[in-house]
C-alpha cells in the first residue's frame, strides 16, 4: 500500500548505453534516487525488464466513508487537524469545489443526501478490525466536529473503482 515507488526494492533497466541493475539506495545516498528516475521516465532513460517488490498481506478489515463539506477551506481545516491528530488515515483526500463538481455532474447523486456543491472528502482506513475501526471512529468525530457531513461509504467505494479513470477522462474533455 501506499506509493507504487516506495514498494520497488529492484529494477532490471535496458537502456541505450548498457543494462542497469538498480537496488534499494540507502536513504542517505547524497543524488537522485535512479530507481525514481527511471521509473518516472516513461521509457525515455530505458525499458524496464524486470521489478523486483516488496508486498504487503491484504488488510483484515477496511472502512470507507466520503464526507461533503460546505467549501474547500473548511474541508481542508477538518483534514489538516484529522493530519496532525496522526488517525492514520490509509487515504485522505479532499476534492476541490471543480472536481466535486465534475463528479457530481456524472453520478446522480453522491450518498444517500443528495448534495449540489461543496467539497468531497475521502477516508480509508485499513488494518485489524479494531485497529481500523478506532482510526475511523476517530477520524469521523474530527471531521464531524469540523463541519462535516458525512456521506456513508458508498462515494468513497465509487471513488476507489473509478480514481484512475480522471486522466483519461481529462483529455477528452479538453479536445472537446
Amino acid at each position: 500500500y501506499g506509493r507504487f515507488n516506495d514498494m520497488i526494492r529492484g529494477l532490471h533497466v535496458v537502456t541505450p548505453a548498457g543494462v542497469l541493475d538498480l537496488g534499494r539506495a540507502p536513504e542517505s545516498a547524497a543524488g537522485p534516487d535512479l530507481r525514481e528516475l527511471i521509473t518516472g521516465s516513461e521509457g525515455v532513460f530505458g525499458v524496464i525488464t524486470r521489478v523486483r517488490l516488496r508486498v504487503h498481506p491484504k488488510p483484515q478489515a477496511v472502512r470507507y466513508e466520503a464526507w461533503s463539506f460546505p467549501d474547500f477551506a473548511t474541508g481542508a481545516d477538518a483534514l489538516r487537524a484529522v493530519t496532525q491528530t496522526g488517525t492514520g488515515a490509509t487515504v485522505l483526500r479532499l476534492s476541490d469545489e471543480a472536481e466535486t463538481g465534475v463528479n457530481l455532474a456524472t453520478t446522480e447523486s453522491i450518498g444517500e443526501q443528495q448534495i449540489t456543491g461543496g467539497c468531497l472528502a475521502i477516508t480509508v482506513f485499513e488494518g485489524s478490525a479494531e485497529h481500523a475501526e478506532s482510526r475511523h471512529a476517530e477520524t469521523r468525530a474530527l471531521l464531524a466536529a469540523h463541519g462535516g457531513t458525512s456521506l456513508g461509504e458508498g462515494p468513497a467505494k465509487a471513488w476507489e473503482h473509478g480514481r484512475f479513470n480522471a486522466p483519461y477522462l481529462r483529455d477528452s474533455l479538453l479536445a472537446g
